[in-house]
C-alpha cells in the first residue's frame, strides 16, 4: 500500500516531510493526528511516516534520510551542496528549535488564546473545553520546561534566528532562486 504520513496542519517539521514526499512524486496518504495539546502531554512527535507494517519513521530528519537513501539520484535530495551549505543545513534543526522557543515565548505571554486554538485543533468540543481549563495550564508548564522558555532563552533564540535569517538574506541578495545558487536542494526544503 501507500506510505501513510501522520501529521499536523501547522508544523515546519511536517512541512519538511510533506514537501519532500510531494516533490519526489510519491503517492501517499495523510492522516491528521491528535492536536498539539496531545503531543505536548504524551511526548509523541510528528511527523511520522509509516512505510509498511514494519517500517515506521519517527521524525522529519529520519524521513528525509530514508528518502535520500531510497531515491539517491536525479532529484533535489541529490543536489550538490558546498561545505558552507552543508554547515547551514546542519544548523537548521537548531534554528527550528530557536524559532519555536521564540514564538512560543511570545505567544504564551501575550496571546495564549492563539496557542489554545492551535493546540486544540482537531479535537471535539468536550476535549476543547477540558483542554482550555485543565490541560492547557499543565501543557503550558511542560512546554516552558521542555523548550526552556524564559526571558534569557527567548532573547538568545531571537538573536540566533536573526543570525540565520541574515545569512539567508545575504545568500539571496544576489538574486539567486535557490539557496545553493544552482538548483532546488534539501537546504531550501529544510529552511
Amino acid at each position: 500500500g501507500k506510505p501513510l504520513l501522520y501529521s499536523l496542519k501547522i508544523s515546519h517539521y511536517v512541512e519538511k516531510a510533506r514537501w519532500t514526499l510531494d516533490l519526489l512524486g510519491i503517492d501517499y496518504d495523510e492522516r491528521f493526528s491528535y492536536a498539539v495539546l496531545g503531543i505536548v502531554l504524551t511526548g509523541k512527535t510528528l511527523p511520522t511516516l509509516q512505510i509498511d507494517s514494519r517500517t515506521i519513521l519517527g521524525d522529519s530528519d529520519d524521513i528525509l534520510a530514508y528518502l535520500r537513501g531510497k531515491y539517491p539520484k536525479g532529484n533535489f535530495l541529490s543536489a550538490e551542496l558546498s561545505d558552507e551549505d552543508r554547515q547551514l543545513l546542519d544548523g537548521m534543526m537548531e534554528f527550528g528549535m530557536h524559532v519555536r522557543r521564540f514564538l512560543y515565548g511570545h505567544l504564551l505571554q501575550k496571546s495564549p488564546h492563539i496557542v489554545k486554538r492551535l493546540w486544540r485543533e482537531g479535537t471535539g468540543p468536550v476535549v476543547s473545553a477540558i483542554g482550555d481549563f485543565v490541560l492547557f495550564p499543565i501543557a503550558k508548564q511542560v512546554l516552558i520546561v521542555l523548550l526552556r522558555i524564559h526571558p534569557k532563552g527567548i532573547e538568545r533564540s531571537r538573536i540566533e534566528v536573526d543570525k540565520v535569517v541574515d545569512k539567508i538574506d545575504a545568500l539571496l541578495s544576489d538574486g539567486r532562486e535557490f539557496l545553493n545558487g544552482k538548483e532546488l536542494s534539501e537546504l531550501d526544503i529544510v529552511f
